[in-house]
């Protein structure tokens, strides 16, 4: 069977925090919540392959942006973030929020 490489998201101390494990096997979907850090009406979340601990060491995907809709403290925007990875190798890289519908994801940029 198909395993995958560790995929991570970014934090914003530039640490990685590990979503999907080095070596699961395909396909698999994995979930985990991260919150804005800052008052904002925004969130990214940077999408990493590899699980170093720190983000620059490992290789750069992507970027997700999601749109609250307005401004949210620092701590109260929820956001689930999920990677699922089909039995073909294709890497889905979503986010919406905890307790409310989403307005907008958008991809801002994919590495190679």
């Amino acid at each position: 069977s198909d395993v995958t490489k560790a995929l991570s998201i970014g934090m914003a101390d530039g640490t990685c925090r590990v979503v999907v494990p080095q070596n699961s096997k395909i396909p698999v979907e994995e979930t985990t919540i991260v919150y804005n850090n800052i008052e904002a009406d925004c969130i990214r979340v940077n999408l990493w392959q590899g699980d170093a601990l720190m983000a620059d060491s490992n290789e750069f995907i992507g970027t997700l942006l999601y749109k609250y809709g307005r401004v949210v403290p620092p701590g109260e925007g929820e956001v689930i973030v999920t990677i699922r990875i089909d039995p073909d190798g294709t890497i889905h890289f979503s986010c919406k929020e905890l307790l409310h519908d989403p307005v907008e994801v958008v991809l801002e940029r994919v590495g190679r």
